[in-house]
């Protein structure tokens, strides 16, 4: 794969709040299994931590937690943990010790920076034995009547303003390279109670809804609200399901 690092973090710097606030969660148990494979619970690291929720949740299982993002808008709203310590640094250049992490995790980021640069940094900073999981979602359901709506409106609308990368997380990124000894990871669900409102403003932390805003002037969002708005009344909330993939393995 060509090596490029790509400006992710101009993306994030300005929806960090929205961002920690509206994306979803990720399940407990998937953090208890992750922690089950590394080979000790002294030290997990967080690449592209964005709002911390999968650092302040490895926090449960770890001594320490690194929690690393290049975007300072992101770590100026991330979840506070007495365990958790945010830096932030790129991805491929971490400016860790050798040989300290026994887990090293990217939450919906690896297609920003799965780069030869970037794996090179895993193995430097992996203990003999560590495991590396990346994961991430999309194609958000609802209900039959409310994805009719969304579907056209992502597709036609924000849709083609997606970065190249976005393809890499529509192929879950099976596309990538990746040169650990890969194991399978057990199905973990993915979803969350959200309003109308709640989702919108979910929509508004997309990569793409931020390029639609600045190469057209516009703000796609209030379209989005008033399309829903027949389908999904007020205060109501309703259950947001993902579909969640991972690339996970023992780093060599």
């Amino acid at each position: 794969m060509q090596e490029r690092i790509p400006d992710s973090a101009a993306f994030f710097q300005q929806t960090g709040e929205d961002y920690a606030r509206f994306r979803p969660r990720y399940p407990a148990q998937m953090y208890s299994w992750l922690a089950e494979q590394a080979p000790g619970r002294h030290l997990a690291v967080d690449i592209a931590t964005g709002n911390g929720q999968a650092a302040t949740e490895l926090a449960l299982h770890f001594d320490k937690v690194i929690a690393q993002d290049a975007a300072q808008g992101q770590l100026d709203v991330a979840e506070k943990h007495p365990k958790v310590e945010y830096q932030q640094a790129e991805a491929h250049q971490t400016r860790l010790p050798n040989a300290c992490a026994d887990l090293i995790t990217v939450a919906q980021a690896l297609h920003w920076f799965a780069t030869e640069a970037f794996y090179a940094e895993v193995r430097r900073i992996a203990r003999p034995g560590a495991f590396f999981a990346a994961w991430g979602y999309c194609d958000a359901r609802i209900t039959p009547a409310i994805d009719t709506i969304f579907e056209p409106f992502h597709r036609g609308v924000v849709g083609p303003y997606w970065p190249t990368e976005r393809a890499i997380v529509e192929a879950h990124l099976r596309t990538l390279p990746f040169p650990f000894r890969e194991v399978e990871v057990p199905p973990f669900e993915l979803q969350q109670l959200l309003t109308r409102e709640g989702f919108v403003r979910y929509i508004g932390t997309w990569s793409c809804t931020q390029r639609y805003r600045t190469a057209t002037g516009k703000d796609p969002i209030p379209q989005l609200d008033s399309l829903l708005t027949p389908a999904w009344p007020d205060n109501t909330p309703l259950t947001v399901r993902w579909d969640l993939f991972f690339r996970a393995g023992y780093v060599q």
